[in-house]
């Protein structure tokens, strides 16, 4: 036996619950403090979750010719994104800026919490293996790399462009549109 449940509103409006053709009890509980009930996914997938591609760029401290060997998958639920990539430059040339890698799929926050990054493979990237990694600072949408010191990565202190750098990254964002920039596409 199956059947329905309707729960009418105080001013207008009904919410529907259907009992599946199975049977069996189900028990449903409503937050206290209001929101969504989400019990099924809606258009196959599930509300507040993305995932996608999207492609790290050096966006100051180096200007390579062109990239190979580079790709970044990302995914949000909520206002937590999570990026991972690989960045690898050929040819072109470095700078004494500081040495940013960007292009993220959403802004990082613009009120204080930075993200941090982990650098899982740093390639002989910058030719010796001394440990460095990576803060997102708020409302940018790259990060900068420090050496384990807090000293500054410039473009020049990279020993080879053609190295590969790869690495991970959580922080937060305050975008409420759910639209994905910089080219990155929603999967």
């Amino acid at each position: 036996m199956s059947g329905n449940l309707r729960l009418n509103g105080a001013t207008s409006g009904y919410s529907q619950l259907a009992a599946p053709d199975e049977a069996g009890d189900q028990t449903f509980t409503f937050p206290t403090t209001g929101g969504t009930l989400v019990t099924a996914p809606s258009g196959g997938s599930v509300p507040g979750y993305q995932q996608g591609t999207w492609t790290p760029e050096y966006v100051q401290g180096v200007n390579p010719s062109s990239y190979t060997s580079t790709a970044g998958r990302w995914s949000r639920v909520g206002n937590l994104v999570y990026i991972a990539g690989r960045i690898q430059g050929n040819g072109g040339s470095t700078d004494a800026n500081i040495l940013r890698i960007g292009k993220f799929p959403y802004k990082q926050q613009s009120a204080t919490g930075e993200g941090a990054v982990t650098i899982g493979f740093p390639g002989g990237l910058f030719g010796v293996s001394s440990p460095f990694w990576g803060l997102i600072e708020s409302s940018q949408d790259y990060f900068q790399l420090y050496s384990n010191d807090g000293t500054t990565r410039v473009g020049n202190d990279i020993a080879a462009i053609n190295k590969v750098l790869h690495f991970s990254a959580f922080y937060i964002t305050d975008n409420t549109d759910w639209t994905p920039i910089n080219g990155a596409t929603a999967s």
